[in-house]
């Protein structure tokens, strides 16, 4: 007996949506947006320019899709760390050493990822 397998037209994606925008998140954090360029972003996922555009639309759009990555994943919880009932002294002290915190254990990360983005 034989087995038909169906297979969608075209060729398969050769890369992991997700994954390119993880890879492409460290790129960005490391830097910086204006120094990322799509021919960066091709080359590191393993895809030409049509395959990119295709799956982003363009390089805003890949970072829009970074940034919400980063605010699910890594971004410093600020409405868990600025908070009324504590003093603003406090508060300021927590986001300053959490911001530290973060960046010393990552040695690419060359600050905030959203300030980092510079002229969109």
């Amino acid at each position: 007996m034989t087995t038909k397998h169906s297979r969608t037209p075209g060729r398969p994606r050769q890369f992991d949506p997700e994954q390119a925008i993880e890879t492409a998140q460290h790129l960005f954090h490391s830097r910086g947006y204006d120094a990322v360029s799509v021919a960066d972003l091709t080359k590191a996922f393993g895809i030409n320019p049509p395959s990119f555009y295709a799956a982003f639309g363009s390089k805003l759009g890949l970072y829009t899709r970074v940034l919400k990555r980063y605010r699910m994943t890594d971004a410093i919880p600020l409405g868990a760390l600025l908070r009324h009932d504590r003093p603003t002294a406090k508060c300021l002290i927590d986001v300053l050493m959490e911001a530290a915190r973060r960046y010393a254990a990552d040695p690419d990360a060359t600050g905030c990822l959203v300030s980092g983005g510079r002229s969109l």
